[in-house]
């Protein structure tokens, strides 16, 4: 009878795991297909943002804010040729050169930021898109490992659950910071008709740095969730390094975040009100 029970549960143990292996694939095949959902739907949202009557005020303002700034800085530009000349070491073509720099820069710093965010967006949905439809093949799902309740593996989707809540609210609030990197813009203009590009520069790279962490990361995390099929350790790792793209960037400098720019920010506020006293001065 001993040999019965050992047949017995031989056969119970082959059916539960079969079962439960057809949960997991299952379950695999709906992540996927809510990952799809939300993940273009964030990304949309993002660059649908710039298309609310409200938000697009807010951008208008920021453009007429750097306009403002624009031209008291071509004031104290002018001023500042004034004085040189008077000391012999004016320079004409240079200060004409940071003119047309200006000019170029407040006509498409509200412009240029949300084209290459859209572009980063559509080129990343369409690499996505093409992951996908590899994974969501019917066929594909039957390539799933082999998945065997223990501590590792719970270790594992915990460690996925984390970078995949960590890459979603990157996503989420994407919008948001491009939206405030438009404003920090604008403050810029001050400085560039006189020469002063460095904070300008700076700025610039933040904004490639989020369209390209906006194209990576999710890349990454798709790439990831599909080669968990074959190994779940590789693809852990690469979804685990898609968390981490933001640090990567900054390491080469493009850095996402906008601290680095405050003390530039404070500078230049500091020479918008000198620049408002010395017009105050002139004018009386």
């Amino acid at each position: 009878m001993g040999w019965l029970f050992d047949v017995l549960g031989i056969s119970v143990d082959g059916f539960v795991s079969s079962i439960f292996n057809g949960i997991i694939n299952w379950i695999y095949e709906v992540i996927f297909s809510v990952i799809k959902v939300v993940f273009t739907k964030i990304n949309e949202t993002g660059s649908d943002l710039f298309r609310l009557p409200w938000v697009q005020s807010l951008v208008n303002f920021f453009y007429i804010l750097g306009w403002a700034l624009f031209a008291i800085g071509l004031v104290v530009s002018i001023s500042d040729m004034v004085i040189e000349y008077s000391n012999g070491k004016g320079d004409v073509k240079t200060t004409a050169i940071n003119w047309l720099k200006a000019v170029l820069a407040v006509s498409l710093f509200t412009i240029l930021p949300e084209r290459l965010y859209n572009f980063a967006v559509y080129t990343q949905d369409s690499v996505s898109r093409s992951i996908i439809d590899q994974v969501t093949d019917e066929n594909y799902y039957h390539h799933l490992v082999e998945f065997n309740v223990n501590f590792v593996n719970v270790i594992f989707i915990l460690m996925i659950l984390y970078a995949t809540v960590k890459v979603f609210f990157a996503n989420v609030k994407r919008g948001g910071i491009l939206l405030t990197l438009i404003g920090v813009g604008s403050l810029y203009m001050l400085n560039l008709p006189r020469g002063y590009s460095d904070g300008f520069n700076g700025w610039i790279k933040q904004v490639i740095a989020l369209c390209f962490t906006s194209f990576m990361q999710t890349t990454l995390f798709f790439t990831g969730l599909i080669t968990i099929q074959s190994d779940w350790l590789i693809g852990t790792c690469l979804i685990l390094s898609a968390t981490e793209v933001p640090r990567i960037a900054d390491r080469f400098g493009l850095d996402t975040s906008i601290r680095g720019n405050m003390m530039a920010v404070s500078m230049t506020a500091n020479t918008a009100l000198n620049g408002m006293r010395f017009i105050r001065a002139v004018a009386k």
